[in-house]
């Protein structure tokens, strides 16, 4: 076929596909209208091939196959080129995780009815928890390590975290590479997976882009419970749905050459979300926004040394209030700030690199100091306009929290080149060093009160003594002859700070003896936190069965161990609630406050171990003509995780809870991964099966002395409890397909088909019976499982391009996330579930 018959054949398909697309996706009352604007589109496109110079579409020349061999347990990379095919909503790093297989996303990040919330999506790799990967950027560690768990933003006292200091920008992103197994020794304080993510250099020709997508709730299908439609039409805040929203994300890039040898590159990139709500009659909007500021500076002399500078500041900034309340708007504010340098010279014989950076971040609320609980009287009367069922008139908020988290680290790796040891064997070392201080802090700064309970008057009853209450002109919690507060639990203000000096050395041998190769090594760590020296040994293998990589066999056994957790250690210093009551005089005046009990509770830290997780991963890989396959086996067993138990309450109602290191866990998986690359088609397919149990889902769950082996009743059986599947992160069968394609007329596609298996959410029966009683007389409690469902999800993105001029660039994308609307339920009672249909668009300018 002549060329540009391949061209006018791709234009028609493209036309017929505009056509029919917008005629199924529409009611039969609108398809006549939308056929008509189709058709003008279908016509658009033709001309608009016919008009395209011969300089707008890319030759496509042969392809030819080079086999060349990469490092022992190198992952295949996502590259620039996939995250820019890739129908990533958001565009998080995180969402693009979901095609390496290992990897988990969470189904309730983003709720089928919060369409308007913009965080990162939480994962989990190979079993691990969400908080205990190791996650780079440019080679430094931007671990979080300020409760990474919590994600609730209401919680009295204390803050949501996240996993990483800073959020890049997946526009500046080079390549994305995660290990999920025979993870090499430079890599520690992590037992879940690693994720190395690689910004782009500085262009050598000065240029830029600038961008916008944007999508919204008129677009979208939002997924509601059929009995919650209308108190989500409505609704007064997150927690009941978010019916209106508007996202746009926005940036610019610039690429600027100084010299010959000095290159910098400069980003701005901005996520916005406004949502309006019903609020006491009217309406009142919420705002999320995510900003990212990157610059670096690259100094490039020859090909042997390399200097960058890079600086990465991604302030968040969330506008809130509580739902149905007076003067509680409050603010949350999430601050990274990544400086960092990296200088790498390549010698005769070894290359060597040095990394040097400071890193900081700081979690905050801003919100009124006070919260009142007022009963509905006439100066208190706005609760007659609330949607809540609860008859009060809310005002106030919880008070200013603030966490902030500095680290500075330096680390420094020196790589042999292969060179021969002996005369049949050839071996390349490796050793590096890395020393980290990391400071945590935590402040209340002023006390906050917590109105409870409050006395009205009753109008009724004429010899009701709150309807002759007498206030303090300094009391703000008392109404004349109204109603007074006789309860109120004051938190204390409070400060708290945590220091953690941690290094490490690693050495690696990576031996070649023929078709073998040996990959030993070891990795010290000791931090003066918990007080632990670690020692873990990594060991691969790999066997070429036969030549030219057509079929090897690896092997691996790997300890890997995870780090510390800076807010167990602020949690045991901060004091928290003491409940104070009062009541009136004969004059109808109130006492003073009296503390009635202290409800205090503590948190000891302790002596901890560090959690660890044993590795064995067997894997085949090769090539089916051209098509490169793997099929991985991994199992891992997790010992020492960090859990917690509830001891007696003090004589003073102190409520003591103490960490300990009673998590288990067991994980094994299956993977079959496979990359096609054709000259109008690629494929990137993954097929895995894995199986996860554990006995503390987070850092956080009640694991008392005795129960981390602890024989419950489940399905018919008695099974220790750390042989229950996990509740969450667990589907047992994944796959995922990415299609990659040309269209021609400077029009590409992309589509991802993915399936997840459903799976048991495990828990302690509401039904009775509740226990279990065995011949010997021992009773146990009884555990059932409540299966959540499969499903089946497509997501596609259209892109076209087309030159201006010389070096400049237009392209407009079309993305559609969940394209056939499927209802996935995300918990046991079917009142959540997975977002339906997104629409994006998008445009760049390029330049």
């Amino acid at each position: 076929m002549l060329y540009s018959e391949r061209i006018s054949n791709g234009c028609l398909n493209l036309g017929v596909i505009a056509v029919l697309g917008c005629f199924f996706l529409n009611a039969k009352s609108e398809r006549r209208a939308w056929l008509r604007q189709s058709l003008s589109v279908f016509v658009s496109l033709l001309f608009s091939c016919a008009a395209t110079p011969v300089f707008a579409e890319t030759v496509e020349l042969p392809v030819v196959h080079v086999y060349g061999e990469r490092p022992l347990a190198e992952p295949v990379p996502l590259s620039r080129s996939d995250l820019d095919a890739l129908p990533v909503a958001e565009g998080g790093f995180s969402e693009a995780l979901r095609y390496f297989p290992g990897v988990q996303l969470s189904d309730t990040t983003r709720g089928g009815d919060a369409g308007g919330e913009i965080a990162p999506v939480d994962f989990v790799i190979s079993g691990g928890r969400l908080e205990e990967n190791r996650i780079s950027f440019d080679g430094v560690s931007i671990d979080n390590r300020l409760d990474p768990a919590s994600r609730n933003p209401n919680l009295l006292n204390d803050l949501a975290g996240q996993t990483v200091d800073v959020l890049p920008n997946l526009h500046l992103v080079d390549e994305i590479i995660l290990y999920d197994h025979n993870i090499p020794a430079r890599y520690g304080n992590f037992t879940g997976g690693v994720v190395e993510i690689q910004s782009r250099l500085p262009a050598t020709e000065a240029g830029g882009v600038v961008y916008l997508r944007t999508t919204g709730d008129r677009w979208n299908k939002e997924q509601v419970s059929d009995g919650d439609t209308d108190d989500f039409v409505i609704s007064t805040d997150p927690k009941r749905g978010e019916p209106r929203y508007t996202i746009y994300d926005a940036g610019i890039d610039l690429d600027l050459p100084l010299s010959r040898h000095w290159r910098s590159l400069l980003s701005w990139q901005t996520l916005q979300s406004r949502l309006p709500f019903h609020h006491l009659g009217g309406t009142k909007v919420q705002h999320r926004r995510t900003d990212n500021l990157f610059g670096k500076l690259l100094w490039e002399p020859s090909w042997k040394r390399r200097l960058e500078f890079s600086l990465l500041y991604t302030p968040v900034r969330e506008a809130r209030f509580v739902a149905e309340s007076l003067d509680s708007d409050y603010r949350l504010r999430r601050d990274g700030l990544l400086l960092s340098s990296t200088y790498q010279h390549s010698f005769a014989q070894t290359e060597w690199e040095v990394r040097l950076a400071l890193r900081r971040s700081e979690n905050s609320r801003q919100a009124p100091r006070d919260w009142y609980n007022w009963q509905v009287t006439p100066s208190r009367d706005w609760g007659t306009l609330s949607q809540l069922s609860e008859p009060y008139s809310r005002e106030g908020g919880f008070g200013d929290l603030q966490k902030k988290q500095t680290g500075i680290s330096i680390g420094s790796d020196l790589e042999a080149h292969p060179r021969p040891l002996t005369e049949a064997i050839r071996h390349q070392p490796a050793v590096g060093i890395e020393l980290e201080q990391l400071q945590g802090l935590f402040v209340r700064p002023e006390p906050s009160t917590v109105y409870t309970i409050a006395s009205a008057c009753d109008p009724e009853d004429p010899d009701d003594p709150d309807c002759k209450v007498r206030c303090a002109d300094d009391d703000p919690a008392c109404v004349d002859d109204e109603q007074y507060f006789d309860t109120r639990s004051l938190h204390l203000a409070g400060r708290a700070r945590v220091h953690l000096t941690r290094w490490a050395i690693y050495g690696e041998e990576r031996f070649c003896l023929g078709d073998w190769e040996f990959r030993p090594g070891l990795r010290l760590t000791r931090d003066d936190y918990m007080r632990n020296s670690t020692l873990a040994p990594r060991f691969a293998l790999r066997w070429k069965i036969l030549p030219q990589e057509r079929l090897l066999l690896t092997f691996g056994v790997n300890r890997y161990y995870g780090q510390a957790l800076l807010t167990n250690k602020l949690r045991e210093a901060l004091q928290y609630q003491k409940i104070e009551k009062r009541t009136l005089d004969e004059n109808g005046a109130p006492l003073p406050w009296e503390t009635s009990v202290s409800t205090e509770v503590v948190t000891r830290y302790g002596q901890l171990r560090t959690p660890y997780n044993d590795e064995l991963a067997i894997g085949l890989h090769g090539r089916l003509g051209s098509v490169p396959l793997s099929l991985d086996y991994v199992a891992r067993e997790g010992h020492d995780e960090f859990a917690r138990e509830k001891g007696d309450v003090q004589p003073d109602g102190t409520q003591i809870y103490t960490l300990n290191n009673r998590g288990r866990s067991h994980y094994q998986s299956v993977t079959l991964s496979g990359d096609w690359q054709g000259r109008f088609l690629a494929v990137r397919a993954v097929l895995g099966w894995q199986q996860s149990r554990n006995n503390a889902e987070d850092y956080d769950t009640l694991l008392d002395a005795g129960i981390e082996r602890e024989p419950v009743w489940y399905k018919g059986a008695e099974v220790q409890r750390d042989e229950l599947p996990r509740s969450s992160y667990n589907h047992a069968f994944k796959g995922d397909l990415l299609l990659q394609g040309l269209l021609g007329c400077g029009w590409s596609w992309s589509s991802d088909l993915r399936y997840r298996s459903g799976y048991e959410v495990v828990g302690r029966t509401t039904s009775d019976p509740k226990t279990e009683t065995l011949p010997d007389g021992t009773i146990l409690d009884i555990y059932e499982a409540q299966k959540l469902p499969a499903y089946w999800l497509v997501d596609g993105k259209l892109l076209w391009r087309r030159p201006v001029s010389l070096g400049k660039e237009v392209q407009f994308s079309i993305e559609l996330l969940n394209l056939l609307n499927q209802r996935v339920a995300t918990d046991t009672d079917e009142d959540t579930f997975l977002p339906g249909r997104r629409l994006w668009l998008g445009a760049e300018y390029r330049f």
